[in-house]
């Protein structure tokens, strides 16, 4: 066969006839030559794999709601300023009036929410937990005991 080298594929739609893909070994930039079935399953060239690109990512609640925040208004006096800024105007004017809503909004988001800790007592004789802890703890004694 000089410099071609045959190689078998099975095809499964034929009960397992062989069909060859027949390439040059010699030179390194050879094609493949397909099987005549195969061939209209090929790309075309110059023909993408995916036509109309990747699709584009549908737009959620924050992503609309950025965009809206992100347009221009005009206050009363003329400035110019976001939505966004407008809004958090309004808010401080609330927390000015004495709105508590509005007082702990502006709180939590300059000096950050505060930590809650809750002590909770485990160590009742009645707690699941306790009466498993125990049974543990025998049973690594016993295991101890064995080794």
């Amino acid at each position: 066969m000089g410099d071609h080298v045959k190689k078998a594929l099975t095809d499964k739609n034929h009960n397992s006839t062989k069909k060859s893909i027949i390439f040059n070994t010699a030179d390194k930039h050879a094609k493949k030559q397909l099987p005549k079935e195969m061939k209209k399953y090929k790309w075309k060239e110059g023909k993408s794999g995916n036509p109309k690109g990747r699709p584009k990512k549908e737009k959620c609640i924050p992503d609309i709601l950025n965009k809206l925040g992100d347009l221009i208004v005009k206050t009363e006096e003329g400035n110019k300023i976001t939505q966004r800024e407008f809004i958090l105007l309004q808010v401080y004017g609330k927390a000015m009036q004495g709105d508590q809503w509005s007082i702990q909004f502006i709180a939590d988001r300059t000096e950050g929410k505060p930590f809650i800790t809750q002590n909770i007592n485990l160590g009742s004789v009645d707690s699941p937990l306790v009466s498993f802890r125990e049974r543990l703890e025998k049973r690594v004694a016993e295991l101890d005991m064995l080794n």
